[in-house]
């Protein structure tokens, strides 16, 4: 229950993991509540919410960069058949909800550096994703 109203107060989506040959969900655009032009909601916005999350639930923040950002989003819009998109980082808090069941609160940002999609992937997911990049990115630097 506690993370299921953690999903609906961050305003997440949780993919679930597609069964052979499903779609698996792309990344959920962030909305904002107002009608007029949004401001940029940056990596250091993010990063900071992340760390707060991290101090609450534990786990880890990666940034994927230098590449391994690009190739991550390429590979997540193709298992969702969602068109390609440039971005300039990927971070992700990844930690152990229910049940120890891992959850990757997943941000991707453009190349101006805002945000411009938040999704709560669960491990098979993510799984599913760095397994179409190949090997787990070589290029992601773990934070604590």
């Amino acid at each position: 229950m506690r993370t299921a109203v953690l999903i609906a107060s961050l305003g997440l989506a949780l993919a679930t993991p597609a069964l052979a040959g499903e779609k698996i969900l792309g990344p959920t655009p962030i909305s904002h509540a107002s009608s007029q032009q949004a401001a940029c909601v940056t990596a250091r916005d993010i990063a900071t919410s992340m760390i707060t999350g991290q101090a609450q639930e534990g786990g880890r923040i990666l940034a994927l960069v230098d590449g391994a950002d690009q190739s991550f989003a390429d590979a997540w819009r193709k298992l969702s058949q969602m068109p390609a998109m440039k971005v300039g980082l990927v971070l992700a808090h990844v930690y152990a909800g229910p049940r120890s069941a891992l959850f990757i609160d997943t941000v991707e940002f453009d190349e101006n550096g805002c945000a411009v999609s938040r999704t709560l992937l669960n491990e098979a997911t993510w799984t599913a994703i760095i397994g179409a990049v190949g090997d787990e990115p070589a290029n992601s630097n773990e934070t604590i």
